[in-house]
């Protein structure tokens, strides 16, 4: 009796803690903020849905789906030809980066970055371990960083993904409505994250990204993209100019380039 008690009351703080955050979202008055919590609600945790095959039949079972999920995703990759494209040398700083340097106050503050609600990759630890465990962690993982690039090898393990499947729109139950994300160690993830700075620093440096680049930058985004529009065509229009504006997308971008 004890047991079912004490079930019962977790249950109702459980609907408590729901409903207080309910009412939260809905005092707040924010239209973004309730359609963001509305669609995380409605969205499905348990995993993906019967899938349709290529005669319109519901596949139920786990490892088929994973296999019609697995091929669609093949096969929308374009085929590596093996041919890397050449580029015209833009900086007149020939050398280029000639070393990344690991240092545990480097790997510190990357590590200090990384998101806890981030999924594990194939060694299983989470963020929240590194991240608890930062100050001790910081110095063997400069070391085995600094090693792994001076010896240009990473750890097998490191180039293993967990490939999961998110659904993008239209129909569920059809498989080329999902996208694949694939979920990698977060000792990569930080390796990654710190080479990702140093390449940042030399093309600022050097003036390699054009001032219109909003994309993938610091204190950069689709609002400053706009605002920064929004005040070209303002500028037009009080001088009586015209304004084309042209808009290019590229279909299935990541899988159509050459990753070697």
């Amino acid at each position: 009796m004890r047991d079912a008690s004490i079930s019962d009351e977790c249950k109702s703080k459980i609907e408590n803690y729901n409903r207080y955050l309910e009412e939260e979202v809905i005092s707040a008055n924010n239209t973004g903020a309730f359609y963001k919590y509305v669609n995380k609600s409605l969205s499905c945790k348990s995993g993906i849905g019967p899938l349709f095959d290529d005669n319109k039949q519901l596949v139920h079972d786990d490892h088929e789906r994973a296999d019609w999920l697995n091929n669609f995703f093949q096969s929308v990759g374009t085929a590596d030809d093996g041919l890397s494209p050449s580029f015209v040398q833009r900086s007149a700083y020939s050398l280029g980066i000639r070393n990344i340097v690991f240092t545990p106050e480097v790997v510190y503050k990357q590590i200090q970055q990384l998101k806890l609600n981030l999924s594990c990759g194939p060694d299983n630890i989470p963020p929240i371990f590194f991240k608890r465990l930062a100050s001790v962690l910081a110095y063997p993982l400069a070391k085995l960083f600094s090693k792994s690039m001076d010896e240009a090898h990473v750890p097998a393990l490191w180039k293993q993904a967990i490939v999961t499947p998110v659904f993008k729109k239209g129909c569920s139950s059809d498989p080329t409505n999902y996208r694949p994300i694939s979920l990698t160690c977060t000792c990569i993830k930080i390796m990654e994250g710190i080479i990702k700075s140093n390449l940042l620093d030399y093309l600022l440096a050097h003036k390699l990204i054009c001032k219109q680049q909003h994309g993938f930058l610091s204190r950069h985004s689709t609002v400053t993209n706009l605002l920064e529009t929004v005040n070209d065509v303002t500028l037009s229009l009080r001088n009586r100019r015209s304004t084309h504006v042209a808009y290019i997308d590229f279909a299935k971008a990541f899988d159509s380039v050459c990753h070697t």
